[in-house]
């Protein structure tokens, strides 16, 4: 609706495993897909083999979902939240939330004094200022790598790649397609390594997914990737994130611990703490509390 420039697109999605034993698994997960009412379908080995060049047990298709450059649409939505009247400050971080009779008085780093009625704690984990939040939480680091844009003969024979792609593996992997060809390829996720080894693990990490890439595309065997790099996770235990009010913090609203699934649990969390924010929250809401 904002006409925001962010590659926005319509792709398939294909959750798919190599191993044939989980296969029935994939298939109850099939079942109850539908149940939920979603629509997906089944594809067979061969059926994987057409559509994404896979050689696999199984998978699940589901259509109508989407990717974006997410740092364009950030930007785009901050520039249209602006222009209704937003305030944007960054590089002012808040150092302390004090509750005061008619609402809460927030303390910058540089010393000045905002005020609200209410406040929206949309961070990655518990920052500094909400400490007892933490025991919520845990923390992973994934990694990430970008292959350099591939030739028209390498693409020729790695499927349509119209379709994000996971599968079933521990700890799992995603894959997507750029506009300029390129793979990017995530996974490896483990406990975050001391600050001192995270250089010498991302270089290790990067050559694992590169390796484990080439199982699933032989054909990229010895491409060397162009950009590879780590980032922390939090999430929580039941991997649901955290989505509204803390007893513990009257007149705050939190979206935490939603772990890598930023782009969709973004969405859902802006429609669960407007209502929050308005007093009208639907049932399911509390289905992402702290007190589930």
């Amino acid at each position: 609706r904002l006409g925001v420039r962010c590659e926005l697109e319509t792709q398939d999605a294909i959750y798919f495993t190599r191993e044939g034993e989980r296969a029935p698994t994939l298939r109850r997960e099939l079942s109850a897909r539908r149940a939920a009412g979603l629509a997906a379908t089944w594809l067979s080995p061969a059926q994987l083999r057409q559509v994404a060049a896979v050689e696999a047990g199984g998978g699940i298709q589901t259509r109508g979902n989407g990717q974006l450059d997410p740092y364009r649409a950030c930007l785009g939505l901050a520039a249209a939240a602006a222009k209704r009247g937003a305030m944007v400050c960054e590089r002012s971080a808040v150092t302390r939330v004090r509750v005061e009779d008619a609402g809460l008085a927030l303390t910058t780093v540089a010393g000045g004094t905002l005020r609200a009625a209410r406040v929206i704690v949309a961070t990655r984990g518990a920052t500094p200022l909400f400490k007892p939040l933490v025991r919520h939480l845990r923390s992973t680091q994934t990694y990430t790598v970008a292959t350099p844009p591939l030739g028209v003969r390498i693409r020729a024979e790695l499927g349509r790649r119209t379709a994000m792609m996971w599968d079933t593996d521990e700890p799992h992997h995603y894959l997507r397609w750029t506009r300029d060809h390129r793979i990017v390829f995530g996974g490896a996720d483990q406990s975050p390594p001391p600050p001192r080894r995270r250089d010498a693990v991302l270089v290790q990490r990067t050559g694992q997914l590169m390796y484990e890439l080439s199982t699933i595309y032989p054909s990229i065997s010895g491409v060397q990737p162009d950009y590879a790099w780590a980032s922390d996770v939090v999430s929580t235990p039941d991997g649901l994130p955290f989505l509204g009010p803390h007893r513990h913090f009257p007149r705050h609203l939190f979206a935490i611990g939603a772990g890598g699934n930023g782009l969709a649990m973004s969405f859902l969390a802006a429609r669960i703490l407007l209502r929050g924010h308005r007093d009208t929250p639907a049932a399911g809401d509390e289905l992402f509390g702290f007190g589930r």
